[in-house]
């Protein structure tokens, strides 16, 4: 016995599920495309500027100390600050790295990449927080030798705190 043609519903109902899937698929391949291209943007942002951290210290500590290089302290609050964000980002990439992990909707190869982009991305800004404590040392140190000495020696720790206010 022949069965009849698709009615034109059934016909209605495989278009729509046909192109449904397909878009849905589509969707999650441009997500997955956003996502890797935002990661790998903040690796070699980040990348490159832990390099110069790194260099700017490494200067820092090999120049002759002819003056202080931040007398008002307001480059270490600004250096402080952009350690702060780092830690902010890191603390921020960490659930989303998990998220992807669990992601049901991402099997295989795309969820392997998005998990393995994400490690990279928190190790990048990872290593570039470092290179901006490292700096920002340098430049303290660096500042260190030019404090005035007080001259005042304590002879309890009680009466130095109280001095400082603590």
């Amino acid at each position: 016995m022949q069965r009849a043609c698709a009615t034109p519903a059934e016909m209605r109902f495989f278009c729509e599920a046909v192109s449904d899937e397909t878009t849905k698929s589509l969707d999650l391949l441009q997500h997955i495309e956003d996502t890797v291209f935002w990661l790998s943007f903040i690796q070699d942002k980040a990348n490159a500027d832990a390099g110069l951290a790194t260099k700017a210290a490494d200067a820092i500590k090999a120049c002759e100390r002819t003056s202080p290089i931040d007398p008002d302290g307001q480059l270490i609050n600004a250096m402080e600050h952009v350690e702060n964000r780092l830690n902010d980002l890191y603390n921020a990439l960490l659930p989303r790295q998990d998220a992807a992990r669990r992601a049901a909707e991402l099997d295989g190869e795309d969820k392997e990449l998005i998990v393995d982009e994400y490690a990279k991305a928190t190790e990048a800004v990872s290593q570039l927080h470092e290179a901006m404590h490292e700096l920002r040392w340098a430049v303290m140190e660096h500042d260190a030798d030019f404090e005035k000495d007080t001259g005042v020696v304590y002879d309890s720790v009680d009466k130095m705190f109280a001095d400082i206010g603590l």
